[in-house]
């Protein structure tokens, strides 16, 4: 809420009065208001002069507050203003003064509903502000008070010509006192928590004040008037914007000489192996996302490696593109989501495709999804939940309240298995010619000629491992096993970061202490922030002695390295993240860094997040 005093001297500064006629031997007057440096003003159309609303054009001549100055408007016709009570004027006065104070003006966005609009303004404050004044000619203090919308829609109501009960677009402003006072008639309505022009005044009647509401697109606004609108916030389009941007089809620029190899490996890289081979999957997506049923949930499940990320990343992109809201739920920011954030995202026209990754760990995220997703009634929505097994996390989003359990129980929601995508030796062979082509090319080497001996090895049924062989094919590099391929591009992170530090000037033997810094942002599911990623670093136990500076070009170069929504990405995919854990672990002799990550003094798993200080 803005200052009241402060509000009131800006205000005045931007007034000017109208001089109406002469009554009971009185001047009686009208008031208007600059809206822009350019000499526009708005002023109630009822002040004009008889001749001028007549003829649509004409002169209106009106002084300052003080009644020193003379300024003589041209009447700039709209579209609807004579019902709506409102006029544009533009100064013809070249003398206009130097600094001169002009008010800015709120509207909602076009295409917001008259219910949205009026549930939007009732109830909020507002000043109103002119040169009122009473029976004697004395002039009066402004008004305050409050918009409210009681009637059917919020609206007053009156009859037409022919008796039949109609509703106006206009909003009551209930004044904090009641008795009428002239003068005031095209004053400006100003909303009180944000500062800005919500209306223009249409005179004390009734014990009540009318006011015309600046909407873009009623009356039709020329272009320059348009240009000086703003936008509030959290108007019900804006919130449905903020409810949006909580969707994300990740997609990762690949730049070989900045980015480990690593990241080519990442679903949402450029440069990651094309999607191929889940035409049967993709056809019964396409089918349930076009079902005329409103709502559905599916859960789909498989070991880290499978392609899930990558299949959902491609149903997104195929639905966006057939005018759905299609996306990945952003963690950081669904994360501190209202109730009402949920609702503007579910409860929109346009279909709505949302994925959740690692919903295991994201439940009272979920439960507010669904308890929003049940409470929707608007356009169709479907919700895919991606996790490595169905286990407590599910049962127990299972038995939530507000609705939530009984949905996921009943029969709108299914879980899936995802199988591997590739099944037999020639479809991952296939698969490792594609990933061959396309890493050959993102990494400028020649492709191998000849495919590995093992892909028919069980470990193969995780196509990441099959997309690793192929890189390290290219390499020139023969690898066995699971963890042979893990420990290969493990092995080439750490030869990246060595050459990163080297380019950097940091000095030799750091990529130990840059493996335990990534070690512990990968548990944490990454660095939110700048001084999130120096706490951090700050505890590493192979990076505490070194000085501030030094840590600080570790967390440009791994916020360069692992870039994304936060400011460092933990090391991706799960796979070759969880290598990273079990490497590191197993070389702390001493549990130092085992204690960083789940000892008491930080509270767990996601410990590292605790690590916000910056002292």
């Amino acid at each position: 809420m803005i200052n009241l005093s402060h509000a009131f001297s800006q205000a005045r500064s931007a007034l000017f009065r109208i001089s109406i006629e002469r009554k009971n031997g009185l001047d009686w007057w009208g008031t208007g208001f600059f809206i822009s440096t350019a000499g526009h003003a708005l002023t109630a159309f009822h002040n004009l002069p008889t001749q001028v609303r007549e003829d649509g054009e004409g002169l209106v001549t009106a002084s300052d507050r003080d009644g020193k100055k003379e300024y003589s408007f041209k009447y700039v016709p709209l579209d609807g203003d004579q019902a709506r009570d409102i006029a544009l004027l533009r100064a013809t006065d070249s003398q206009l003064p130097p600094l001169l104070t002009h008010l800015k003006i709120a509207a909602l966005d076009d295409g917001v509903t008259e219910h949205a609009r009026i549930s939007f303004w009732a109830g909020r404050a507002v000043l109103v502000c002119g040169f009122p004044f009473n029976e004697q000619g004395q002039e009066e203090e402004p008004i305050a008070g409050h918009l409210r919308g009681d009637s059917p829609l919020g609206m007053d109501d009156e009859k037409d010509g022919a008796g039949i009960e109609k509703q106006n677009e206009w909003m009551r402003i209930v004044p904090d006192r009641s008795h009428d006072l002239p003068g005031i008639s095209g004053g400006l309505v100003m909303d009180l928590e944000t500062g800005l022009v919500v209306g223009v005044e249409w005179g004390c009647r009734r014990n009540t004040i009318f006011a015309s509401e600046l909407h873009r697109d009623r009356p039709a606004w020329p272009e320059e008037i348009r240009s000086l609108f703003v936008r509030l916030e959290n108007t019900p389009t804006a919130l449905c914007d903020r409810a949006n941007s909580l969707l994300e089809i990740p997609s990762r620029p690949w730049d070989r000489a900045k980015l480990p190899t690593g990241a080519l490996l990442r679903a949402e890289c450029e440069a990651a192996v094309p999607f191929h081979g889940r035409g049967y999957e993709q056809g019964d997506l396409e089918e349930w996302c076009t079902d005329e049923a409103r709502l559905g949930i599916r859960l789909y499940t498989a070991a880290g490696g499978m392609g899930k990320t990558r299949l959902f990343l491609e149903i997104c992109q195929l639905m966006k593109g057939r005018g759905w809201r299609a996306g990945f739920l952003i963690g950081s920011q669904a994360a501190h989501a209202t109730r009402d954030l949920w609702g503007a995202l579910v409860d929109q026209g346009q279909p709505l495709l949302l994925v959740v990754d690692y919903a295991e760990s994201r439940r009272a995220e979920l439960a507010s999804l669904f308890a929003a997703a049940d409470r929707s009634s608007r356009g169709r929505v479907r919700v895919v939940l991606l996790a490595r097994a169905a286990g407590d996390w599910w049962e127990l989003l299972k038995r939530e309240g507000n609705g939530v359990g009984d949905l996921l129980q009943g029969p709108t929601t299914r879980w899936h298995e995802l199988r591997p995508l590739a099944l037999t030796d020639a479809d991952r062979l296939a698969s490792y010619w594609i990933a061959v082509k396309t890493y050959a090319k993102a990494l400028g080497r020649p492709a191998p000629a000849k495919a590995p001996d093992d892909l028919g090895a069980l470990h193969y049924d995780r196509v990441l491992l099959v997309h690793m062989s192929a890189l390290a094919a290219i390499d020139g590099v023969r690898v066995e096993g699971e963890q042979g391929l893990l420990d290969y591009v493990l092995t080439r992170e750490r030869r990246f970061w060595a050459k990163q530090v080297e380019a950097a000037h940091l000095g030799p033997a750091l990529e130990d202490g840059i493996a335990q810094a990534m070690t512990v942002v990968t548990a944490g599911g990454g660095a939110k922030d700048q001084r999130h990623a120096r706490a951090i670093l700050r505890q590493i136990p192979l990076l505490r002695d070194q000085e501030e500076i030094v840590r600080r070009r570790i967390s440009m170069l791994l916020h360069e390295a692992y870039p994304g929504s936060q400011w460092i990405e933990p090391m991706m995919p799960d796979l070759l993240g969880e290598h990273l854990l079990q490497v590191e672990l197993g070389r702390d002799d001493d549990q130092r860094l085992f204690d960083l990550i789940f000892g008491p003094r930080l509270g767990g798993h996601a410990s590292p997040g605790a690590m916000d200080s910056d002292v």
